[in-house]
């Protein structure tokens, strides 16, 4: 906040034009960080997490056709932008998306949510990470709107199950 408090006091100044974007959390085929987490747990065939939860995010390629878009508009909009792609994706969402695209099936049920808690706490020990870090990130409810798309025309046109390359409803081969 400081930052964008910062740049648009600096472009006032020399008469710049500022464009914020705030991207959600961005998805790709091949995901960083804890949705890379979620993938390899998929990969095992270990239980799913429980539908708990949720965050908003976008994927990488929506994102890139967003700031190619904007280098080509003069009146942008002089309030932030946000970008998502309108749903929400929780850690089952996720775990269920990366399962179906590698065409794994899990081993075992969902264990309870105590027992999730646990586990979860037990790997930020193990891990060394601030405690409730990931049971944030499982967890953690992190919603946002999508707003100053319309006045761009402007619209993401991939969720997480169709980059990954397939659609809900559509089932693949499993392997078991």
């Amino acid at each position: 906040r400081l930052a964008e408090e910062e740049l648009l006091t600096l472009c006032e100044r020399y008469a710049m034009r500022l464009v914020i974007v705030r991207p959600a959390l961005m998805y790709s085929s091949q995901p960083p960080g804890h949705l890379a987490l979620l993938r390899r747990w998929c990969q095992f065939r270990l239980p799913p997490p429980p539908d708990v939860g949720g965050r908003s995010m976008v994927s990488r390629d929506d994102a890139a056709r967003l700031l190619s878009k904007l280098r080509h508009v003069d009146n942008t909009p002089n309030t932030p932008i946000t970008i998502t792609d309108g749903e929400r994706y929780s850690a089952a969402r996720v775990f269920a998306a990366f399962g179906q695209r590698a065409g794994r099936r899990p081993l075992f049920d969902t264990p309870s949510i105590g027992t999730w808690l646990l586990l979860a706490r037990a790997y930020e020990r193990m891990r060394g990470v601030p405690a409730g870090s990931m049971v944030e990130r499982l967890f953690g409810e992190e919603i946002y709107t999508p707003s100053g798309l319309d006045d761009l025309r402007f619209s993401p046109e991939l969720t997480l199950e169709r980059a990954l390359g397939h659609v809900p409803g559509q089932v693949p081969e499993i392997v078991d």
